[in-house]
């Protein structure tokens, strides 16, 4: 993933880095660290799904005479 070049990706990136150092910290909180990781996980996803079209929309450009 270049989400160095997506800003929007790399907001969503850094979210998920976030949760997953909280949730470390919550480890004694089964319920709350659960939460986190699950956050994390979505905001990872987004970051995935926002580099990919990025990906997409330059290959599309590239493929164009």
């Amino acid at each position: 993933m270049t989400s160095s070049e997506n800003p929007d990706a790399r907001y969503f990136l850094d979210r998920a880095e976030d949760c997953f150092r909280l949730k470390e910290m919550a480890a004694d909180h089964r319920a709350l660290a659960a939460a986190l990781e699950a956050m994390g996980n979505e905001f990872m996803a987004k970051a995935v799904e926002l580099d990919t079209e990025r990906d997409r929309a330059t290959n599309e450009g590239k493929s164009d005479p």
